[in-house]
């Protein structure tokens, strides 16, 4: 008997890892021996619970049976039954409330989050520390699928995949800890955003940049004529711009603003993007090259919005704020990744570079634009 290549497994399910290994020979050999005693439950038309039990079904050869979910929770059912059943320890439901923080309804549905579950509701649903669950998204974001799996099953610590992803074990390039990364302010180069104004014209209307930290990005959008509003959580000294505004708290974009062009945090890049497409357009960000790895970035990397991604033939030096160590070390691989909400169709990559006798300009770069009254909050 083979699985049925119609059967999908519900997201709310996949939060959960399957049983691997010894335990699910074990659930085989009991259902061969004595049947299925559980039907699966199936909501839209996909399993809600009892992925294991139809896998085991499959691979004894036992015909396997469900029911509909009736209730009204359907996440709230799947949480319950699993940690009623299962014995998980705390990186396993570290991963687990990652995964429910990040949830999302699905590509088509303008990347709107199910819930706004926040990661410090997730860690108390789950019984974890926040500080758990940030290493979590770390492992899901930045690891490779073996690591995850490892943290998923038990067999690693997420502490101690988070450190063999920060000294490089896994992705080859090493990191700071989050501990010393502070803000995670790592200024732009200014040869990079050149770069991308020569391959990427930027359309007409107000760019927002976001995390403008020192303004980088913001000058030399300027001297090249955009319009651009600027704002950040820490106020910086970027001329004509704003500081104390939580980009991920933001309902709606500046007035008449269809882009949004920044180098985020890493650590929230994911939030970034998706955020981002729910106010604008056009989404612009210099992230790493390895952004486009993992399966924990799926739907925006897979939902049809991803239209050109810029990769820098050249890898590109860039250090956290503070940063008193050589200029041209630590060179990353980095891209720009464009989306677009009306963009339909594969990824088109192409390759750039950015010059290094592209030196930064000086002056007053500061075009007065007047900043909407929303991003001209005090600081709190």
């Amino acid at each position: 008997m083979t699985r049925d290549a119609h059967v999908k497994f519900h997201a709310y399910a996949e939060i959960f890892p399957l049983l691997e290994g010894e335990e699910f020979d074990q659930l085989v050999a009991d259902i061969k021996a004595h049947g299925l005693h559980e039907p699966v439950v199936v909501y839209q038309d996909q399993i809600l619970d009892g992925r294991n039990r139809y896998r085991a079904c499959v691979a004894a050869g036992v015909e396997w049976r469900s029911i509909p979910y009736t209730g009204a929770d359907p996440l709230g059912y799947v949480i319950s039954l699993n940690l009623r059943r299962r014995h998980l320890n705390e990186s396993q439901r570290a991963i687990v409330a990652a995964k429910l923080a990040t949830l999302r309804q699905g590509a088509r549905t303008d990347l709107s989050p199910i819930g706004e579950m926040s990661q410090a509701q997730a860690a108390e649903l789950l019984n974890v520390g926040k500080r758990s669950v940030e290493r979590a998204k770390i492992v899901l974001n930045e690891g490779t699928p073996e690591l995850v799996q490892a943290v998923q099953t038990g067999a690693l610590a997420v502490s101690d995949a988070v450190e063999r992803i920060r000294r490089g074990i896994v992705t080859g390039v090493a990191m700071h800890p989050y501990s010393e990364r502070g803000v995670d302010l790592y200024e732009t180069p200014v040869p990079t955003v050149r770069a991308l104004l020569a391959a990427e014209p930027l359309p007409l209307g107000v760019v927002w940049e976001p995390a403008c930290g020192p303004g980088a990005i913001v000058r030399v959008l300027r001297e090249a004529g955009h319009r651009v509003v600027a704002s950040d959580l820490i106020d910086y000294g970027c001329p004509d711009s704003t500081g104390g505004i939580d980009f991920l708290e933001q309902l709606s974009a500046p007035e008449d603003a269809e882009t949004i062009l920044t180098n985020p945090p890493f650590m929230h890049a994911d939030e970034f993007v998706r955020h981002a497409l729910t106010l604008v357009p056009r989404v612009i960000l210099l992230l790493r090259l390895a952004f486009i790895e993992t399966t924990g970035r799926s739907d925006i990397l897979d939902g049809g919005q991803l239209a050109r991604i810029y990769v820098f033939r050249n890898r590109v030096p860039m250090h956290r704020d503070g940063w008193t160590g050589p200029r041209d070390s630590n060179p990353m691989a980095l891209a720009w990744f464009i989306w677009d909400r009306h963009h339909r169709g594969p990824i088109e990559l192409r390759r750039i570079s950015w010059k290094a006798d592209d030196e930064e300009p000086s002056g007053d770069v500061g075009d007065g634009l007047d900043i909407p009254p929303c991003l001209r909050r005090a600081a709190p």
